[in-house]
């Protein structure tokens, strides 16, 4: 008999259907399942245990496009410290994942130490120098990188961290916010409407958003055509012509 309807392909069922909504003029969008919302939703479609939520899709009209609000404009001028490498990295070896996935969310998903997510297209994954580090020594070592780029007690790193409104996300952000705090970096936290945050990924507006994406297709490239500069999701600011 036709498989259940939830082990057919769904990014590209996903495709598809936002696809058809947008050659009718409708708008649509993709959201993550809150975790505290996974058991009762599966019981309300009748998905059996070993089926894990992804997203959901919805369609609708299109939203008034989101204005250039003064939250928005302030970001940009919070991104300079960013273009040092050595801050970027010392705020990414600061965020435990382990404990976000685990303890925090525990909807099974998996700490992330790449862009590429395992199994997609055959790709086995990487193992990361920072992965194998224990915690206490990521966080030591965030902090040696933010004192070589000149920020400690006396000179602290303050950067606004933007997140669209969602239990889930609300989270996520203040938990960072807590890990970021324990190297000397203070986060402010503002949430804003789904439009909002989409439209400071598209003009490059932000010093630090929640963003989250998925596979349409079995293929690496699902994800790394993301960071060409030519991509339509192309929202990060990061250009390097030979990635191109």
């Amino acid at each position: 008999g036709p498989a259940p309807y939830w082990y057919v392909d769904a990014g590209s069922l996903f495709l598809l259907l936002q696809l058809a909504a947008l050659s009718e003029g409708l708008g649509t969008g993709v959201y993550g399942v809150p975790g505290e919302d996974v058991p009762a939703l599966k019981a309300l479609l009748g998905l059996p245990e070993d089926v894990h939520f992804v997203c959901v899709v919805t369609i609708g009209r299109q939203p008034p496009e989101a204005d250039d609000s003064p939250l928005v404009s302030r970001l940009t001028e919070a991104r300079k410290p960013l273009d040092d490498l050595r801050v970027r990295r010392a705020l990414s070896l600061a965020i435990d994942r382990e404990a976000i996935a685990n303890q925090l969310l525990k909807t099974g998903v998996r700490p992330a130490w790449s862009f590429v997510s395992p199994g997609i297209g055959g790709y086995p994954g990487l193992t990361s120098a920072e992965e194998a580090m224990p915690a206490a020594k990521r966080v030591a070592e965030a902090r040696r990188l933010l004192d070589e780029a000149g920020y400690g007690p006396d000179n602290p790193l303050t950067l606004p961290l933007l997140y669209d409104t969602q239990e889930e996300n609300r989270k996520i952000m203040v938990a960072i916010g807590d890990l970021w705090q324990a190297i000397g970096v203070r986060a402010e936290i503002s949430n804003v409407e789904f439009g909002a945050s989409i439209g400071a990924l598209r003009t490059k507006n932000y010093a630090v958003v929640r963003s989250s994406t998925f596979s349409v297709y079995d293929d690496p490239m699902a994800f790394l055509q993301q960071f060409g500069s030519q991509s339509p999701t192309y929202w990060s600011g990061w250009t390097n012509p030979g990635y191109d």
